[in-house]
């Protein structure tokens, strides 16, 4: 997935043509000869073939054509790619005046082929590890907007999607937890106290937090204040004091009642969440970081 970015980066860079062929055949899974034709093959994607949002496709041992759904994106590049033709191939003019052929004649696969070596060349991948079908449905369908950006950029995009989605797991689930150990306070806990200790539930620090988060979403220009309860405010800072003020009420939630090692954990994961916030990539430590943090924090709680 990563290479596939950094190979249409290239051949971005090099050639519009062979850019859209190579996102037909990463995005919807083209084979190469239903793209473009040859003397001996099918007879390619006309200009006609577009038609709305879905491209008519003639396939080897099907005796009707296919028609396949194509991205709006993809699509808008195509048609910008066909211009004013009204008819003809939509993209073997721009492969066949290469000078290899085959005893047939003109060889676009073969053509194709030798450029998509040179681009993964110059994305640093082995030439010898590239083929059309080690491109083929590479991309799924909420990764296609990525083509659009620098291959690296977008490369450094996959891997930090993983750290997103572990990161929105585990501060919703420490929510998840916060809020059902301390509903047996009744339900308006965010504002009582503790009747053992008269010490609030919640930290005044945490509430501040709150309040101030909410006040600049209601004085934007683009309204985005959130609908759910104060805790959706909360990232994993002010989780950790939450639990440390109520100790007694987490001690049966963590391994031997020791919470050191989760408020550790915590403080690893609030400083990379910046991170992540910023749309920063991750160095290899920091990965690492992350990871060890995510199960020290894991391997903490008691199953319930």
């Amino acid at each position: 997935m990563e290479e596939t970015l950094r190979i249409l980066s290239a051949a971005k860079r090099r050639s519009g043509s062979h850019w859209l062929i190579m996102r037909l055949m990463a995005e919807h899974g083209f084979k190469i000869g239903e793209i473009v034709s040859s003397p001996t093959g099918l007879p390619g994607i006309k200009i006609k073939d577009l038609v709305r949002d879905e491209i008519i496709v003639r396939r080897a041992k099907q005796d009707q054509p296919s028609r396949v759904p194509i991205s709006s994106q993809l699509m808008r590049k195509l048609r910008e790619h066909a211009g004013s033709r009204p008819f003809g191939e939509l993209l073997f003019r721009d492969v066949r005046s290469v000078k290899k052929l085959s005893p047939y004649g003109l060889d676009p696969r073969g053509t194709i082929l030798k450029r998509l070596k040179s681009y993964a060349e110059e994305a640093g991948i082995p030439r010898e590890s590239m083929s059309f079908e080690s491109l083929r449905n590479t991309l799924m369908p909420n990764q296609i907007g990525l083509v659009e950006f620098d291959g690296d950029i977008a490369g450094e995009a996959i891997i930090m999607a993983d750290f997103y989605a572990l990161n929105y797991c585990l501060e919703r689930s420490i929510r998840k937890l916060i809020r059902e150990t301390l509903e047996k306070y009744g339900t308006n806990w965010w504002e009582g106290m503790d009747p053992q200790t008269n010490i609030p539930i919640i930290p005044q620090t945490v509430k501040d937090y709150y309040l101030e988060t909410k006040q600049r979403e209601q004085e934007s220009d683009f309204l985005i204040t959130r609908p759910g309860p104060q805790l959706e405010y909360t990232t994993f800072g002010q989780l950790k004091e939450i639990i440390q003020q109520n100790s007694k009420d987490f001690e049966a939630k963590f391994l031997h009642g020791k919470a050191k090692p989760v408020f550790d954990a915590l403080v690893t994961l609030n400083q990379l969440r910046n991170l992540i916030a910023h749309s920063y990539a991750f160095t290899d430590l920091e990965r690492d970081k992350f990871r060890t943090a995510m199960n020290e924090w894991l391997s903490r709680l008691v199953a319930t």
